[in-house]
């Protein structure tokens, strides 16, 4: 059945969601249900992204996610400091991340919630609003002179990069209508990627190696924050 479960057809028969499996003696015969035509299952499938791609909201969602993501991609790859070590370096951006990003999620979910009566639009202003200490703290993490300082700064940036998870995800699905939330959740996660943590780290590369200064090639991380 529909459901997944096994449904009895008679004379030892059985039907798994749309597969027909009948048994006979020590034989099994397996009859597939005629699919949907392809041609009509892509064009649904269209019709469902474009409709996804033309909700303004939805747009504005997941490629601000993306622009968080492009700077978090970025931090991940190329954090360095003058008298730190790759491994220094690489651990302490993982620790800022994980202890940042569970720190964020839970004071952007709390406070989202508690000024949705309270605010218009809370779930899109609540994310942006944090967006501008997040840069900051990140500008001043790059530019600083100061490793300990700069950790101090990268880790405020993480707290504050992170609070918008938990309202844009909610909102992001909850713009779109219900038969379509599974679909813009994919499209969601495929543009979080290709717009964010994937492109980040070619392009801050390509932008240190122009310039001569990853300073310089991390500067666009704040930016996109």
């Amino acid at each position: 059945t529909p459901d997944g479960n096994a449904r009895n057809c008679g004379s030892g028969g059985y039907s798994f969601s749309g597969v027909s499996m009948e048994s006979g003696g020590d034989s099994h015969v397996i009859r597939m249900k005629k699919p949907r035509q392809v041609a009509d299952t892509f064009t649904n499938a269209t019709q469902e992204i474009i409709e996804i791609l033309t909700n303004k909201a939805y747009l504005l969602c997941v490629m601000g996610f993306a622009s968080s993501n492009f700077a978090l991609g970025g931090l991940a790859d190329w954090a360095r400091y003058e008298d730190a070590s790759v491994q220094e370096a690489g651990f302490i951006v993982g620790a800022f991340t994980v202890v940042g990003g569970i720190t964020g999620t839970l004071i952007g979910s709390y406070v989202t919630k508690h000024y949705d009566s309270k605010v218009k639009n809370a779930y899109f202003l609540i994310p942006a609003l944090f967006c501008i200490p997040a840069a900051i703290a990140l500008f001043l993490a790059i530019n600083v002179e100061d490793k300990m300082t700069a950790y101090m700064f990268l880790f405020i940036f993480q707290v504050f990069a992170w609070t918008n998870t938990a309202p844009i995800n909610a909102l992001s699905i909850n713009v779109v209508p219900s038969h379509l939330r599974a679909r813009a959740g994919g499209i969601s996660i495929f543009f979080l990627h290709v717009f964010g943590d994937i492109v980040s780290p070619p392009l801050i590369g390509a932008i240190s190696d122009y310039s001569g200064s990853l300073k310089t090639g991390l500067q666009i991380t704040w930016v996109a924050t």
